[in-house]
């Protein structure tokens, strides 16, 4: 499955940015998915959104550009970490 949408800014001391990552999941484990949470597209989704804004806060704009695939593994282990509970494993974040 995969889906993109979530988008984030940069806090006000640095420059005005926006971010915007597709996120690839899959479930891994159905009856978690189902059970632990409601929604699991949509907490993924929620996770993403957090992340992403957090991630975008930290850094400038040239490191941003610059770094884009380290920033991406980052953002994609951090919310893999918060969805693995539920039985769902990023596997990519671009």
């Amino acid at each position: 499955m995969c889906w993109s949408s979530a988008t984030g800014r940069d806090y006000p001391r640095q420059r005005h940015h926006q971010g915007e990552c597709r996120v690839t999941l899959y479930v891994v484990n159905p009856n978690d998915a189902a059970i632990k949470v409601v929604n699991y597209v949509y907490q993924t989704s929620q996770f993403a959104q957090t992340t992403l804004r957090s991630v975008l806060g930290e850094v400038e704009l040239d490191t941003l550009l610059s770094h884009r695939d380290q920033l991406n593994l980052r953002i994609q282990s951090i919310i893999d970490q918060r969805t693995e509970p539920f039985g769902v494993k990023v596997i990519s974040v671009e």
